[in-house]
């Protein structure tokens, strides 16, 4: 694991890595099982009534969100890069199939906006989870004697 030591001491997180390797596929699938679930309910039994007149923002704000952290448990999950992109085009196309399956869900309709947002999601929790893994890749400081040293 990658450490941040001042003077001998650890005073950063042990690792980039949050996750073991069954871990990694537990919280993808957990997740994404738990957001498709959410997305086929029908409508009257989504919570946005306790956003009063802001439903409609909050549940965008909700599509971004809950697909930009499937995208950064997928950046996340052990598998070689080839496998996640693979992991990547199945969570596109989960957008899209939620979405038109939503045709046949009482109270609730089918939006190519939610997709488009949902693939906004997408590419932000690609950017956040690659920003982090680039900054974790960075030689990490030790002191030596009070000087700086990279390992």
């Amino acid at each position: 694991a990658r450490c941040l030591f001042v003077n001998g001491t650890k005073t950063f997180v042990e690792g980039c890595h949050l996750h073991t390797h069954a871990g990694g596929w537990f919280a993808w699938a957990l997740f994404l099982g738990a957001w498709t679930l959410a997305l086929l309910m029908p409508g009257r039994f989504l919570p946005y009534a306790m956003f009063s007149g802001h439903a409609f923002v909050a549940s965008k704000a909700l599509h971004f969100s809950a697909y930009a952290v499937v995208a950064i448990l997928s950046v996340w999950a052990h598998v070689p890069r080839r496998g996640r992109w693979l992991l990547l085009l199945f969570v596109s196309m989960h957008a899209f199939g939620s979405e038109y399956a939503q045709h046949y869900v009482r109270d609730r309709d089918p939006s190519l906006r939610d997709v488009a947002i949902d693939h906004l999601g997408i590419a932000a929790g690609l950017f956040l989870a690659w920003s982090w893994k680039r900054i974790c890749a960075f030689p990490l400081i030790t002191t030596h004697n009070g000087a700086p040293t990279y390992r």
